[in-house]
C-alpha cells in the first residue's frame, strides 16, 4: 500500500533515508514525483523513513502500510549513533521498527535490538576490560618510574612514565624540586641541540621557558641548599650567548640560552667539562635512591655514605661536639 504525498513545487524535495553519511550526515535517495499539477508535486511512497523539505521547512516521517507517522529529528540521529556504536545497520533498525507498535519511535527500535542481542552488556564487559588494562598499564608505569635509573627515563619516550618519575622526585625535599627542574632543563637542552632547521627556534623557545622557571625556583632554595648560581656570557656562541651556571654538590652544570632572565652574575668560570647531563642524572638517582651525602647533600661514590674525606671529617666533628 502506497502513501500519497503532495508538496509545493517551489524549493522542495522528498528523499528516502538509507542510513548515515560521513559528509552529509544522512545517506539519502532523492525521489522523483509521480506527477506535477498546479504547482504541486505528487509522490507515492512505500514503507520506509523519509525526509521532506517544502519551502525550507524540513520534516521527517515514517511510512507504514500506507500511513504516515511523524518522527522527531533527535530520535532519528540518536538511533544512527546507537547503530554506529553497536554495529547495527539502518536497514536492520527500520525492519525492527516495522514490527513494533505505531507509537514506538525508531530510537525504541534501536534500543530493542541492542537489548535482544545483549550488546549493551557486551559493551560494558569490553569497557570493564579496557578499564582494567589501563589500570594495569598505570601500575606498570608507576613501577617503572619508581625502579628505573634516571638515564633510562631521560632517554625514554614515555611521557607518562616521565611525569610520574618527576612527580615522585619533586616530593623528595629539599633537593627534589631543584633536581626535577634541572632534569626538565637538560631534557629541553638536549632536544634543542638535536633539532635542525625551523625546529631549532621552537626547541630553544621551549628551553627558554624551562630555564625561566628554573631561575624563579633557584632564589627560593639558594639559601637553604647553599646553591651557587648566576649568569655568564659565551663570546663564541652567537645564537645562544647567555649561559646559566649552577653549582651542584657534585659539580657545575650550565645551560645556554637565547634570553637572559633574572639572576646575579656568576662569580666563577666554566669548568671546561661537558658534564652537565651526567651530573644532573647522578643527582636525580642519588635523591630517588636516598643516598645523598648527609653532610653536603652531594652524590657520594657508589657504595659510600659520604662524598669524600672532608665530609666524613665534618660529620665526625659534629658528633664529637654533641658528646661534649
Amino acid at each position: 500500500m502506497k502513501f500519497s504525498l503532495d508538496i509545493s513545487e517551489a524549493k522542495s524535495y522528498v528523499a528516502e533515508i538509507l542510513g548515515p553519511h560521513k559528509t552529509y550526515k544522512l545517506e539519502r535517495t532523492f525521489l522523483d514525483p509521480v506527477k506535477t499539477t498546479r504547482k504541486k508535486h505528487h509522490y507515492n511512497l512505500g514503507d520506509g523513513v523519509f525526509e521532506a523539505s517544502e519551502a525550507g521547512d524540513r520534516r521527517y516521517f515514517v511510512v507504514r502500510n500506507g500511513r504516515s507517522y511523524p518522527m522527531h529529528e533527535c530520535d532519528l540521529f540518536d538511533s544512527l549513533k546507537l547503530g554506529k556504536k553497536y554495529g547495527l545497520t539502518f536497514g536492520e533498525i527500520r525492519a525492527k521498527h516495522g514490527t513494533m507498535k505505531t507509537t514506538a519511535t525508531i530510537l525504541d527500535a534501536a534500543n530493542t535490538i541492542i537489548e535482544e542481542k545483549g550488546l549493551r552488556e557486551r559493551e560494558q564487559r569490553i569497557q570493564q576490560r579496557v578499564k582494567e588494562q589501563r589500570k594495569e598499564q598505570r601500575k606498570r608505569r608507576r613501577t617503572k618510574a619508581a625502579t628505573s635509573q634516571c638515564r633510562d627515563i631521560f632517554n625514554g619516550s614515555d611521557a607518562a612514565v616521565t611525569r610520574l618519575y618527576l612527580g615522585a622526585l619533586e616530593k623528595k625535599k629539599p633537593w627534589g624540586p631543584i633536581a626535577a627542574a634541572l632534569f626538565r632543563a637538560q631534557k629541553s637542552s638536549t632536544r634543542a641541540e638535536d633539532y635542525r632547521g625551523n625546529s631549532v627556534d621552537q626547541a630553544y623557545d621551549r628551553k627558554a621557558d624551562v630555564i625561566k622557571r628554573l631561575c624563579l625556583l633557584l632564589p627560593e632554595l639558594e639559601t637553604d641548599l647553599g646553591i651557587g648560581w648566576g649568569w655568564g656570557e659565551d663570546a663564541l656562541e652567537s645564537y645562544a650567548p647567555h649561559v646559566l651556571y649552577i653549582d651542584l654538590p657534585n659539580g657545575q652544570v650550565s645551560f645556554h640560552s637565547t634570553k637572559r632572565f633574572e639572576g646575579p652574575e656568576y662569580p666563577g668560570e666554566w669548568d671546561g667539562k661537558h658534564a652537565s647531563k651526567g651530573r644532573i642524572l647522578a643527582l636525580c638517582d642519588a635523591i630517588m635512591q636516598n643516598r645523598q651525602c648527609p653532610v653536603c647533600g652531594g652524590v657520594p661514590p657508589e657504595g659510600r655514605v659520604y662524598c669524600d674525606s672532608e665530609c666524613f671529617k665534618m660529620r665526625c666533628c659534629e658528633r664529637a661536639n654533641r658528646k661534649t
